[in-house]
């Protein structure tokens, strides 16, 4: 297994619908939910998972293997978490043959 880039999550467009107090700045929590496939992302912690835009790298799944991972994002306003999640599925198809590359 190799590592054949990175995917950077996108809460970017996340916003209040009814902001009450001005300055009040919203906050993210990032998870992985599901992993279907050959799952190559390690278990630990999403490095960056409390910001709009974490990345994490992807590794090759294997010839004729893949990986369904979907990433699931909250939204608290500084009082309440959104209701309305966020689920970004991210599909990677393996495309390697032969020794992985030193």
């Amino acid at each position: 297994m190799y590592r054949i880039g990175s995917v950077t999550l996108d809460g970017t467009q996340s916003y209040d619908p009814n902001p009450t107090r001005i300055g009040r700045s919203l906050t993210y929590h990032w998870t992985l939910e599901q992993c279907l496939g050959v799952c190559t992302i390690p278990p630990y912690p999403i490095t960056g998972a409390d910001t709009a835009t974490p990345s994490l790298p992807l590794f090759d799944p294997g010839v004729r293997h893949f990986s369904y991972y979907t990433f699931k994002l909250v939204v608290n306003n500084g009082r309440t978490d959104s209701t309305n999640y966020a689920r970004t599925i991210v599909h990677v198809v393996g495309h390697h043959i032969g020794p992985s590359p030193k």
